[in-house]
């Protein structure tokens, strides 16, 4: 008994915060688990046709034999966008460590059995289904404990963490090349599990922040009596069983925040042409005549261009509103929409490096701030939505990439040319860059019906700003719930614009004499008096003793 209730008290978060400083573990945790879950795909995709090469089995084999094989990778971004809701699930009902424990064993189960595959379709189900729920699950817990420790900076520490997905893509592709070389394919995966498997001991690193507020200590007491207490009818019980899945899940987030219910869709798009853009910069120099070393070369290049870009937005980003940040996030997907429509005109590998640059630079601004954007965007600010939400946004990025890296390779062995399906990625980041449009639109129409003022939501849009509460005391910053309120209902409403009612004269509610203001004149009293003689008849000893007041304050 003694061993069960250890074990259940290491994967139970302790009550008391963890230490001021204990947000820089989390970052570093963070950051290496984008480096595995988000930078892992690009590594491996220069491994495609050494894969191709290497399986025999040619029953999983159309004569387009190079694409099944890059099926494992378009598998494995799907898999990890679309366990984001499970993620979140999990997260808010077991506990982030628990979560991303779960998250790193399962990645590195799939890795491991990933070196004993012998056919591309085994392998789609250990490295794309079964490594990409693990990666699903880590990366959804890990970044959703950001907002909680850094209320301030949480722009820049969300880019740092971003850093981890860039920097693999610059060291990634040489080292799988030259392990692959010197080990063989399956050395590269059983290398990979080992890794991975660090990421139990990161797992076990993420202490969670918890809420002090009375009203989130009365909303977890009332959460625990409905769990023990189900109706005994089965309707009933369902009902209450998927109200609290439905609140796991944080589903009322498309009724609450129009801009985010924008924003879902739009990451369809988003996910249809970054991916694209990224993934297809070896295969397009190929086709342009390039080498093998010349063409990993730009791919390393994009990395070196996504850091700059993450670490330039990151620190542009402190103590900006949140209209300079959208208008950023809406600038990079542009910039980087015009480019693939352009990438074309380059015909010397020079452009075609500053194009790769380019591409790398601006992914590198706008991909860590869509979820500076679904931050943004959950009114009331509560860092413990920020997980759920970031969630449900990612399916729709993992169906974009799903749907756009085959049809670009279709599209391209229909032209026999990588443009066409660059010119596929620039629609689809244009389309996403215009719908960014409507957001303040959506905002203010969002501000009308929470009855917020321009002037709390400009507040509540500062959230690496002096004026941000801490998490780790209140879990909100910002506005709060009790801002709330309707205008009309306002304390200072009520103040302001209260009726006028005349009643009868009375030693209670006659006119008092401030004694720190200078008296009125006899001719301002005077007038008073006309004033209270004309609305109440019958006050004539009032009015005399009045006047005779008055003479007295003159002769005074």
């Amino acid at each position: 008994m003694s061993v069960k209730n250890e074990m259940k008290g290491c994967w139970q978060e302790s009550p008391v915060n963890p230490p001021e400083m204990w947000k820089y573990v989390v970052l570093a945790c963070s950051f290496i688990v984008t480096t595995f879950c988000i930078g892992l795909n690009y590594g491996l995709w220069i491994l495609v046709d050494e894969l191709r090469a290497y399986f025999k089995d040619y029953r999983y084999y159309a004569p387009r034999d190079e694409v099944d094989t890059k099926w494992m990778v378009y598998i494995n971004v799907f898999m990890v966008n679309l366990t984001g809701p499970i993620a979140g699930l999990l997260a808010n009902r077991y506990g982030h460590r628990c979560t991303a424990f779960l998250g790193a064993a399962l990645s590195t189960f799939g890795l491991f059995i990933s070196g004993f595959t012998k056919s591309v379709g085994f392998l789609c189900f250990s490295y794309g289904i079964l490594t990409g729920v693990g990666f699903g699950l880590l990366l959804v817990a890990c970044l959703g404990m950001l907002p909680r420790y850094f209320p301030r900076r949480y722009t820049l520490a969300n880019a740092i963490a971003f850093i981890g997905s860039s920097m693999c893509i610059f060291f990634f592709p040489p080292l799988f090349r030259s392990a692959s070389d010197k080990y063989g394919r399956r050395a590269v995966f059983f290398i990979l599990a080992c890794l991975n498997a660090q990421l139990m001991i990161v797992a076990m690193l993420l202490r969670n922040v918890h809420r002090s507020t009375p009203k989130d200590a009365e909303n977890n007491s009332q959460g625990n009596t409905t769990e023990r207490t189900l109706p005994e009818n089965f309707q009933d019980r369902m009902s209450v069983r998927l109200e609290k899945l439905a609140r796991d899940l944080d589903l009322k987030l498309f009724r609450e925040s129009p801009p985010f219910t924008l924003l879902v869709p739009a990451m369809f798009f988003i996910g249809l042409g970054h991916n694209i853009v990224i993934l297809h910069l070896v295969p397009h120099a190929k086709a342009m005549g390039y080498t093998n070393s010349q063409s990993e070369l730009l791919m390393q290049l994009c990395g070196v261009g996504m850091i700059a870009g993450q670490i330039i937005h990151g620190l542009l980003s402190i103590g900006l509103h949140f209209k300079a940040r959208l208008t950023m996030f809406a600038f990079g997907l542009v910039i980087v929409a015009i480019v693939a429509l352009l990438s074309s005109l380059p015909e010397t590998f020079a452009g075609h490096v500053a194009l790769a640059g380019l591409i790398g630079l601006l992914s590198g601004v706008y991909l860590p701030l869509i979820i500076i954007a679904i931050r943004h965007f959950i009114l009331p600010l509560d860092a413990w939505r920020v997980t759920a939400a970031y969630g449900i946004a990612l399916p729709l990025f993992g169906l974009g990439a799903l749907i756009g890296l085959p049809v670009g390779d279709t599209l391209n062995e229909s032209f026999n040319n990588y443009n066409s399906s660059y010119f596929l990625a620039g629609v689809a980041l244009m389309i996403s860059a215009l719908m960014m449009i409507l957001v303040p639109f959506l905002r203010d129409k969002q501000r009308k019906k929470l009855h917020v003022t321009e002037y709390e939501m400009e507040q509540a849009d500062e959230v690496d700003g002096p004026r941000t509460a801490d998490y780790g005391a209140t879990g909100q910053s910002g506005i709060t719930n009790e801002n709330y309120q309707p205008l009309d209902q306002s304390p200072v409403a009520e103040k302001t614009y209260q009726p006028l009612v005349h009643s009868e004269p009375s030693a209670s509610n006659s006119p008092r004499v401030n004694e720190n203001e200078p008296t009125n004149t006899a001719q301002d009293n005077a007038k008073e008096l006309k004033i209270d003689e004309d609305s109440n008849k019958g006050g004539g000893d009032n009015t005399e003793s009045g006047l005779e007041n008055g003479n007295q304050a003159t002769q005074m």
